[in-house]
């Protein structure tokens, strides 16, 4: 699973619309749809941003990523 994937996994589990994650992360709309979608390369302060947004610790974020 890439991260892209699992971000939006971890979202609509928390019953969270891209709406609502963008306001607790206090992030941009706009960004949340790029991450998710896969357009964007991440900043870490964003992934951060991210994963507080989501209420979760960044090694549950990264839990079932496969990396090269």
């Amino acid at each position: 699973m890439k991260l892209a994937e699992r971000i939006t996994k971890v979202r609509k589990e928390k019953g969270m619309s891209i709406h609502g994650l963008a306001d607790s992360a206090d992030i941009e709309y706009s960004l949340v749809q790029r991450v998710e979608k896969g357009r964007v390369n991440l900043s870490f302060c964003t992934l951060v941003a991210i994963t507080r947004g989501l209420n979760i610790d960044f090694d549950e974020l990264m839990k079932g990523l496969k990396f090269p």
